[in-house]
């Protein structure tokens, strides 16, 4: 995926990311993702410093949203960071990504139910389903039968 900006991009990354190394980084996405999303340290780092104007591990828009909700989730729970700065952030970072229109309506659902939900636990289990259901869904197997 191409970064419409990469500058607000990585500045809301570093934000979301917080006091966490990149290499601890990198094992919390490829572990919420159940492999899905790896992302090696270096090319956090680059992402950090706005040297990178393209994500190839993140080659679908559901993997990019994903990637993003998983940063506010490790944002909420890890790093302990205001529910409203880790939205903000986060619709940033969705922008930056797949650009206004589709951040908006990606992220519609996500803002309208973050105001119902009350503690941040719940709204870290809430991203958690929206990563795992609606950005990474799992595809079923397929049984294999010999004709």
């Amino acid at each position: 995926m191409e970064l419409h900006d990469p500058a607000g991009f990585g500045a809301s990354f570093d934000e979301l990311r917080g006091q966490t190394s990149f290499a601890r980084i990198s094992t919390i996405l490829s572990q919420s993702s159940g492999g899905q999303i790896w992302i090696d340290p270096a090319t956090l780092h680059r992402i950090s410093n706005a040297r990178h104007e393209n994500l190839r591990s993140l080659d679908t828009p559901g993997k990019a949203a994903a990637f993003v909700t998983m940063m506010m989730v490790h944002a909420l729970l890890d790093e302990e960071q205001e529910r409203s700065e880790v939205l903000v952030h986060g619709k940033r970072m969705l922008v930056g990504i797949l650009g206004e229109y589709w951040a908006e309506l990606a992220f519609a659902e996500i803002t309208s139910q973050a105001q119902s939900i009350s503690t941040v636990k719940d709204l870290a289990r809430f991203l958690k389903q929206c990563a795992r259901h609606w950005f990474l869904p799992i595809e079923p197997v397929k049984k294999h039968t010999d004709r």
